[in-house]
């Protein structure tokens, strides 16, 4: 999902190694960041799943709206 692959670009930033606070992360990635798009694959080819428009933070939560496709 769109928020399983924030997730993920928050842990590899982690892990650089730099001392980074994990909400500082979460706030550059959510500034950083419009929208995501979530690919599947099916047979070998992938098609757009969903595109979520990134809207921020709260309570250290990324804001996420569905666009309709």
């Amino acid at each position: 999902s769109a928020r399983d692959a924030l997730g993920r670009l928050e842990l590899l930033a982690l892990l650089n190694g730099e001392g980074l606070n994990p909400s500082s992360v979460r706030s550059y990635i959510s500034s950083a960041i419009q929208v995501v798009v979530h690919l599947e694959r099916s047979n070998g080819v992938r098609k757009i799943h969903s595109v979520q428009e990134i809207r921020g933070m709260e309570d250290g939560v990324f804001l996420m709206r569905n666009l309709e496709l």
